[in-house]
């Protein structure tokens, strides 16, 4: 079984005012230094539940902008 773990994504969420400091803070520890988006993870999910992936087995696919490689 493959599986896909996702770091901050951009959702509605984290859009108001009122969090914004927090979210910039945390993009300063994410080595790509942004958020990632909705589709760059649905991409990831698509492709590994593909024929693409067929030879892929018990893989963490992580899509967290590096953060997990610090």
């Amino acid at each position: 079984m493959n599986t896909v773990h996702p770091g901050a994504i951009k959702t509605p969420g984290i859009e108001p005012e009122n969090i914004k400091k927090v979210i910039e803070d945390f993009m300063e520890k994410i080595p790509m230094k942004r958020i990632g988006d909705s589709e760059e993870v649905s991409n990831l999910v698509a492709f590994v539940a593909s024929d693409r992936a067929s030879y892929s087995t018990g893989v963490e696919f992580i899509a967290d902008g590096g953060i997990m490689a610090t």
